[in-house]
């Protein structure tokens, strides 16, 4: 088994791998390098055609011309038409610019070296045409799967900075004397008119899937998905939910300690999971209940995992307030009792249970550490709850003391050592 420091760093390189997929490099970095992909975009759509110092220069101008296009554009865009969107900053929009002028330099720099070995500029040009479709299309799926904006300003939005670099290049190559043939010059219009149905098309059959699924367009999960894992919004993937959700009466076991003046602790063990992730539904409310408590008692809290699934995420913050401000009103601790049993702890085939019954109330925890262990089903629950009645106990509480650190987890495998080991455990004190 690897020891603790061990353990860290390689979580630590975990975090910051997985971190790095939702992350762009800084604006700086962003702004350099979209400076030397539209000079090198400029050069190499030039110089094949004027193969020469003074084609070469001509290049060069050519790409600081694409460059201040590409950033005067992202800055309009994320000023005009994605003011109130809350993903696409000017940022997000030099990053999107700088992956588009990547695609065009690759396919042009492909277009030239066939050029240059069957003796054709002609290919080149294709090439850069080719690009500007792959470019269009590559926007629009962006922003059409991403942005919260009206259909205008997304297209607006996708179309002006490849508009823009295709009058620069029409200019370019008049400058130079190449003349784009008749077939060329039609290419630009079909062209957009398909890439403008594929997109369409590509959206419907994606959107179409989610409504079959769950009835709710696909693109309308993932925008709200992504303004919560960019900007930590929580709201718009909350509106779903509470639409998805519905009304279910939860549980919210306290298991209060009291000293000879004043309470000492008190565990707030949920009937529902904490989840489903960041501040969405109620993956705060372990905080937000400890919080709550801890003002009001003026003792420590703790606010464990209880034996629920994220089938019991509860669907939003305001939900969560709901169960904090009920139990804060009905917070109540008629009597204690001082008969407490000694805590057993049992081992078998990789489960671990504990178990401490304080009165009449039972207070369990199950483990298969180090092993992997995810959430249990609720069903368990029950089965315990039961077994306690049986035995003439009032109340059980039991935690899911999980990790998730070493591999897939086989809940039916899990299942039946923890339930022998709970009727073993639970007949021990």
């Amino acid at each position: 088994m690897a020891s603790s420091s061990s353990l860290e760093k390689h979580m630590g390189a975990m975090v910051k791998r997985y971190s790095s997929l939702f992350t762009l490099p800084s604006r700086e970095r962003i702004i350099l390098s979209l400076s030397a992909s539209c000079i090198a975009l400029g050069v190499l759509a030039i110089l094949p055609s004027l193969p020469s110092w003074g084609g070469f220069g001509l290049g060069l101008a050519f790409g600081v011309c694409l460059f201040l296009i590409a950033v005067s554009s992202d800055f309009a865009i994320s000023r005009l038409f994605m003011e109130k969107d809350p993903i696409f900053n000017f940022r997000r929009c030099a990053g999107l610019s700088l992956f588009s002028s990547l695609i065009w330099l690759g396919l042009i720099f492909l277009g030239t070296i066939m050029s240059i070995f069957v003796e054709n500029p002609d290919i080149g040009i294709k090439s850069f045409l080719l690009g500007f479709c792959a470019v269009l299309m590559l926007r629009l799926v962006v922003f059409s799967t991403t942005s919260s904006a009206d259909n205008e300003r997304i297209l607006l939005s996708s179309i002006l900075q490849p508009a823009l670099f295709m009058i620069s290049a029409l200019s370019a190559t008049s400058a130079i004397g190449v003349s784009l043939t008749a077939s060329l010059i039609l290419f630009i219009p079909i062209s957009i008119l398909a890439v403008g149905l594929t997109v369409l098309l590509f959206i419907f059959f994606l959107n179409r899937a989610g409504e079959e699924a769950v009835g709710i367009p696909s693109l309308s999960l993932f925008k709200a998905f992504a303004a919560s894992w960019t900007e930590d919004l929580n709201e718009p993937l909350e509106k779903l939910f509470e639409t998805l959700g519905g009304e279910r009466d939860v549980d919210l076991s306290l298991l209060a300690f009291k000293g000879n003046k004043s309470m000492k602790a008190v565990m707030a063990v949920p009937g529902f999971h904490s989840g489903p992730f960041r501040n969405v539904g109620s993956s705060l409310f372990p905080s937000m209940m400890q919080q709550a408590l801890e003002e009001k008692l003026q003792c420590v809290v703790s606010v464990p995992h209880g034996l629920f699934g994220h089938s019991l995420d509860l669907s939003s913050q305001v939900q969560s307030r709901k169960v904090i401000d009920t139990a804060l009103a009905s917070l109540d601790f008629p009597s204690f009792k001082s008969e407490i049993t000694p805590l057993m702890r049992l081992e078998k085939n990789g489960a671990s249970a504990s178990c401490q019954i304080f009165g009449d109330c039972a207070f369990l925890s199950l483990t298969l550490a180090p092993e992997t262990m995810e959430d249990l089903p609720e069903e368990l629950n029950s089965a315990i709850v039961s077994e306690a009645e049986k035995r003439g106990l009032s109340q059980a509480i039991v935690v899911d003391a999980h990790n998730s650190i070493d591999g897939p987890f086989n809940l039916e495998k899990a299942i039946d050592p923890l339930k022998r080991l709970l009727w073993q455990v639970s007949k021990r004190p």
